[in-house]
């Protein structure tokens, strides 16, 4: 078996027998069918098509790696095995066939930072403009394509984001190859739907397929080594879409399974449903036309208009539109997650929303420094304007005095704000060196005399051999820090910049409010409590340059809702290991009271008051936050009873993440 570094390089996590049979069984293929599986591994998923009753004969797999390839052989002999790479032609002229009834693939995850040429053991990689490239031949080749449905293809081809792993040009080939009245099936991540590069994949989906299943591995267990959540996506292939409003009353069935399910042989034998056990349990509740639950599953009927809203409500998704279909306006109004109302009550008439950007707010991401390791330093004592930093482990037992010009306070963990919402410099361990160009004078000599000690730490930082993936480099070659080497520009009057000067720092460094990415129970915004306070890429991070400052506190008293602390429940990705992953692509897609002037001054006094209540008092605040927002949403006067729906779903979500 390959060692672990190549199979991260490929991105092999295979399937194995359960999650295969668990996706076969839902696609239930024919003996009439021809299946493919582009990115084989070692079979599972077309040997599980054999189990099913589809011939041998009939089942087809690709492999660039050749000593799994010889094993996915073996595994479903006669079915035929092409060793090589399935984004170029020679896999499609060797199976005389370029459509299949069933393509079916758990695809590699390659992160794009790693999508470069490679080439060993006879494994062969494209980089990322070589796959793109391939795409488009493979398309212009399929007969059983349209004029129009190539143009599509094409482009989306040439506008999915530059910053996709490998999984999406994985999806559009598999799309592609499916016949029409075919099904697509494949075992995907739950960045497919919270990422915002994958906003693209799913506009193809409706385009070109009817989403019949999306089945949930609740608590991250299918796959233990990936420490991801999983969904299996079965969709089937229809004609082609002209108009995206066609799709309006469709609805596809939405399964979240337990890890409680879960026996010897497979995911669902501990399955309990109508009367039946395991496997005909499964099918059971496959056929249901209604919402029901019980003992570690549920299912649910999700419309379309409620998928497209979500998408709709990412800035990126209508920028792709408006490359992808001009013409096209907005498709569907964002709407409340459907779980949401049917805790709140789904025949209310809900109040006017808005989003965060009505409310002049914007949301990114904290800095990225690209090498922590020389960046930060803990703050060891402070004397006047200098900070004592212990740098990190690997300059060894080492305390460097860096003045106060190029050392700032940065926010780096949550744990280091323990019960506090507000943050202070005073509570932060760590600095971040910002060193800008005025640390050299003209002619290159060190500015301060005073700064030698950190001068001295750069020398040995830049000649120090680091490791970053597995490979022996220096901090001025890591992929993030290159971009900071910069030289003179005499016509733009600026001064040469070397690897240890960060960029100038943005607004989304320096916010106003920040939401921690991973967070394993309760979600919390925190408040900067003053200027000058930079935030590590582990938190989201919300700004704005709006006048009106009562709007700060109002988002922090908004933020900290029980309304939308369950929403985040909701559309926010669960991590392996049950942290709740909070991106900024979620904050965007939260809707709120929309920001009258009444709405304003009542959130504000009651942020404000949050901010400065003591453990013990914040509790009564809180709840006065809660029924306010609650209010303002539903309408209702007295929102008591949602409230306390409200919170026994958001510790249901809690507890079945964390369990």
């Amino acid at each position: 078996m390959m060692d672990n570094p190549m199979r991260k390089r490929l991105g092999q996590y295979f399937s194995g027998s359960k999650v295969a049979n668990l996706l076969v069984d839902i696609c239930k293929p024919t003996c009439f069918e021809h299946v493919i599986d582009p990115m084989a591994g070692i079979g599972d998923m077309l040997y599980a098509s054999i189990q099913y009753g589809v011939p041998s004969a009939n089942v087809y797999g690709i492999e660039i790696d050749p000593v799994v390839g010889l094993q996915c052989k073996k595994k479903i002999s006669p079915g035929k095995v092409f060793i090589g790479d399935a984004f170029s032609l020679e896999p499609y002229f060797f199976f005389k066939r370029k459509a299949w009834d069933l393509v079916i693939t758990n695809p590699p995850y390659v992160r794009y930072q790693t999508l470069g040429n490679y080439e060993s053991r006879g494994i062969v990689l494209k980089n990322a403009i070589q796959i793109r490239r391939s795409l488009s031949k493979i398309i212009n080749t399929l007969d059983h394509l349209s004029d129009e449905e190539k143009i599509c293809f094409l482009k989306i081809i040439r506008y999915y984001s530059g910053l996709s792993d490998l999984a999406v040009p994985a999806w559009i080939l598999c799309a592609a190859l499916t016949k029409h009245d075919g099904q697509l099936a494949m075992v995907v991540p739950e960045s497919w739907i919270s990422r915002d590069y994958a906003l693209i994949i799913q506009y193809m989906l409706l385009k070109f397929f009817d989403i019949k299943y999306i089945v949930e591995d609740l608590n991250s267990v299918w796959f233990p080594n990936a420490l991801v959540k999983t969904y299996l996506i079965v969709a089937k292939r229809i004609k082609f879409r002209r108009n995206l409003k066609d799709i309006e009353n469709s609805q596809y069935k939405y399964i979240r399974l337990a890890s409680t399910l879960v026996g010897e042989r497979s995911l669902i034998e501990k399955l309990s449903y109508d009367g039946q056990t395991g496997r005909k349990a499964f099918h059971s509740l496959l056929d249901s036309d209604n919402d029901v639950s019980g003992d570690g599953f549920e299912l649910k009927h999700i419309t379309m208009t409620e998928f497209i809203s979500k998408m709709n409500a990412s800035p990126v998704f209508n920028k792709l539109l408006s490359k992808l279909e001009p013409r096209l306006q907005v498709i569907y109004e964002p709407v409340i997650p459907k779980e949401l109302r049917d805790v709140i009550g789904d025949n209310l008439h809900y109040c006017n929303l808005s989003d965060l950007k009505s409310w002049g707010f914007q949301v990114g991401q904290g800095l990225r420094t690209g090498a922590n390791k020389f960046f930060y330093g803990k703050v060891i004592k402070t004397d006047g304007h200098i900070d004592f930093l212990k740098v990190d482990n690997i300059f060894g037992d080492k305390i460097i005095p860096v003045s106060h010009r190029y050392s700032l306070p940065v926010l780096r963990y949550q744990s280091e704000l323990s019960d506090s919402y507000v943050v202070s410099k005073e509570m932060l361990s760590y600095r971040l060196l910002y060193i800008q160009d005025d640390f050299f004078t003209d002619d290159g000599t060190l500015r301060y005399p005073s700064d030698l000690p950190l001068y001295e730490h750069i020398t040995e930082a830049e000649h120090m051999t680091i490791y970053s993936g597995g490979k022996a480099t220096r901090f001025s070659e890591l992929t993030a820090v290159k971009p900071n080497i910069r030289p003179a520009d005499p016509n733009k009057n600026s001064k040469q910049r070397y690897w240890f000067m960060l960029p100038e720092l943005a607004k989304r460094h320096l916010p106003l409010l920040c939401i921690s990415r991973v967070n394993h129970k309760n979600v919390k915004c925190f408040l900067i409590a003053q200027d000058g306070i930079v935030v590590d890429a582990n938190f989201s991070t919300l700004w704005t340059d709006c006048v009106d400052k009562r709007k700060v506190y109002a988002i922090f008293a908004l933020m900290n809702s029980l309304f939308i602390r369950a929403y985040f429940e909701s559309i926010a990705t669960v991590m392996g290991g049950g942290a709740l992953k909070i991106e900024a692509t979620h904050i965007r897609q939260l809707l709120l009271p929309f920001p009258t002037d009444e709405t304003i001054s009542s959130l504000y006094l009651l942020g404000k008051r949050f901010a400065e209540s003591n453990p013990t008092e914040r509790g009564s605040v809180q709840s006065e936050i809660d029924r306010l927002v609650m209010r303002l949403v539903t309408g209702i006067a007295d929102p008591q009873n949602q409230c306390e729906k409200l919170q026994a779903f958001l510790q249901s979500k809690i507890n079945a993440r964390t369990i």
